[in-house]
Order: C-alpha cells, then sequence, then structure tokens
C-alpha cells in the first residue's frame, strides 16, 4: 500500500483504539462511583457523575467522528490508489532525445560536403552514355527505353562528336502513330545546360535551373567530355532518388555501349 494511505488508517486506527480506552476507563469510573455513592457526601457524588457524562458523551463523539472520517475516505476515495500516487510524487523525465530528424549542425555539414563535389564527380563520361542521334524515331527511342530503362537520351551530331541536345521519353507520347516511324521533328529537341569538369554541383545545379533542362554537357575546354543529370546533383544533396523513370542504377556499374540508331 501507499505509504500515504498508509499513514492515514494508522492515524484512524489510533483514534478508534483511544476512544475505546476512553470509554473502558468512563466505565470503570462509573462503578467506582457507585461504589463511592454509599460513601460520600451527595455533592459530591452530583460532581463526580456529571465529569462520567462529560467523558462518556467525549468518547460517543469521538466513535461517531470516526466512523464519519472512514465513510469519506472509502468513499471519496482519498487514499487514492499506489500507481496514482506513484505517478504524482515520481520525478519528471524528460522525452526521450530521438536522432531520426537531422540537426541543424548534421544539415550544415552536407551542406559543406555538397559544395565540395564537383561536376567531374558526378558527371558521366560520353564513353558511357547511350546516346541518339537526329535520324532516331519514336518506335525506335521506345524500343531502347525497354532495352535500358533509361528516360532521357542525349542526341549525338552524325560526326559523334557534337551533342545537339537530348529527348525524353514524355516527349513521344504525343506523336501520331503514323509519324513515329519517321525522325523526331527538330523542335522537340531539347536544350542542354552546359557545366564544366570544374565547376561545382551548385553552379550546375543553378545552370539546369536556369534553362529548365535535366541535363548538362559537361566541357573540358571546347571539348565535350560527358554530361551531368539533374537527378546525380540532387542526389549529392538530398541522397538518393528512387523513381520509375529514373536511368537503372547499374549503369555506373555495367556501362552501355553507346548507342546510334
Amino acid at each position: 500500500m501507499n505509504p500515504i494511505a498508509t499513514a492515514i488508517l494508522i492515524t484512524l486506527l489510533i483514534a478508534f483504539l483511544a476512544s475505546l480506552t476512553t470509554l473502558h476507563s468512563a466505565r470503570t469510573r462509573a462503578t467506582s462511583i457507585r461504589v463511592l455513592a454509599a460513601t460520600l457526601p451527595p455533592a459530591l457524588v452530583a460532581i463526580l457523575l456529571a465529569a462520567t457524562m462529560t467523558t462518556m458523551q467525549t468518547t460517543a463523539l469521538s466513535i461517531i467522528l470516526f466512523c464519519v472520517v472512514l465513510w469519506l475516505t472509502l468513499a471519496l476515495g482519498v487514499i487514492a490508489p499506489t500507481r496514482y500516487v506513484t505517478n504524482l510524487t515520481a520525478p519528471h523525465q524528460p522525452p526521450p532525445v530521438t536522432t531520426a530528424h537531422p540537426t541543424h549542425n548534421d544539415l550544415l555539414a552536407e551542406a559543406r560536403a555538397f559544395a565540395a563535389h564537383t561536376v567531374a564527380d558526378v558527371m558521366i563520361p560520353t564513353s558511357r552514355l547511350v546516346t541518339i542521334t537526329p535520324r532516331t524515331t519514336p518506335n525506335e527511342l521506345d524500343d531502347l527505353v525497354t532495352r535500358t530503362g533509361y528516360s532521357r537520351f542525349p542526341i549525338m551530331d552524325t560526326d559523334a562528336t557534337t551533342m545537339t541536345g537530348y529527348i525524353h521519353i514524355k516527349d513521344t507520347l504525343h506523336i501520331d502513330d503514323h509519324r513515329r516511324d519517321h525522325p523526331f521533328d527538330p523542335a522537340t529537341h531539347r536544350a542542354l545546360a552546359v557545366a564544366r569538369s570544374n565547376d561545382s554541383v551548385s553552379d550546375a545545379l543553378l545552370a539546369m535551373q536556369h534553362s529548365g533542362a535535366h541535363l548538362a554537357r559537361v566541357l573540358d575546354g571546347t571539348t565535350t567530355i560527358g554530361v551531368v543529370f539533374l537527378e546525380d546533383v540532387i542526389e549529392k544533396l538530398v541522397g538518393e532518388i528512387r523513381d520509375s523513370m529514373q536511368r537503372p542504377t547499374w549503369r555506373d556499374d555495367h556501362p552501355a555501349d553507346p548507342t546510334s540508331t
């Protein structure tokens, strides 16, 4: 039992025992008065009787008070269950610290690490790119998407040295069936952003943002040496991106042969 409840019960028990003791003393005193009544003067006997009645009244009131207090205690729940008192008296425990969300310092560290990367760290060299030519048709692009899983394809000119733009798989959706065996309209070619191999990835991200392109041609001097994809840049900042239209993750481990159709 809870210590507070125990103390209350002990106090009430002591009061009850004291009342019984007082009552016993009053009864003994009454017997003594009857014995002395025969020998003492009437006035003294009256005084002793009055004192005895007062003591008995006090005892009766004490018993009634004890019963009332006991009833109130049980009826109103003054003696609280132990678990309630324990909860009230237990020291406050602060909520556990969670590390599920990055702290301000973590974000700063990630931002510094992002700024330290260059375009050369995230670009795909031209030797590992799957490309198309200006003569590629929508049907041929559909086959290429099925074989590679890629969604965007840089366009290499017929000399295989000049990168003129890129095609997104979405660009084939609005083409009529009777036009799907014809090369793409040059107006559908998307422009490439331009970045240099020693640029920071943040600079490349800004260049793609300003041009609205998802790909940037990477130059070393005047030579195109690769392409940087938007999701590769973002992954350096926020982590790996899972996208059903994303280039397969195995492209870095198993280079694809350049394709010209």
